[in-house]
């Protein structure tokens, strides 16, 4: 007697650090009633782990939502990357489902200056060239902030 575990969707593509959800099928494929755990996970069994117990009867089935909380999914530098999620029952990997989801790097700016007037005396204003760069997966804002070492001397 064993539980079977289908997945029927998720919330993919997802950025890193969002929440991956996964709807699951879990049917009882045996005879008899039986307790038993299934669970899901994205890549090895360290990431985000979730398990939940159900009791079946004999051919019943059930619908199982998990949500796996802002795992790295990290593999590479790439902006948009995929990753093997999978739903099964404990000690029958064999019963179990997999999908591979698509996650996208959010979106970061690199800041890199090329050149300035340095060094300026007191009271003249400084200008600064400087590239900015999403090297992110996703279309977004940052703040930008020119901050500088500040020594007085005597």
């Amino acid at each position: 007697m064993s539980l079977s575990v289908t997945i029927d969707g998720t919330n993919a593509p997802i950025t890193e650090g969002e929440t991956l959800c996964l709807d699951c099928t879990v049917e009882n494929t045996g005879t008899d009633a039986i307790e038993q755990t299934v669970e899901a996970g994205v890549g090895n069994l360290a990431d985000g782990l979730k398990k939940k117990t159900l009791a079946l009867g004999p051919g019943q089935s059930d619908d199982v939502h998990f949500e796996i909380e802002a795992v790295t999914y990290r593999e590479g530098n790439d902006a948009e990357y995929e990753k093997k999620t999978w739903g099964r029952p404990v000690g029958a990997p064999e019963n179990g489902d997999e999908v591979t989801v698509s996650v996208t790097k959010p979106a970061h700016l690199a800041v890199e200056v090329q050149g300035t007037n340095a060094p300026v005396e007191a009271g003249e204003k400084i200008k600064l060239n400087a590239t900015v760069e999403n090297t992110g997966g996703e279309t977004g804002h940052e703040t930008v902030a020119l901050t500088a070492d500040v020594k007085e001397l005597a």
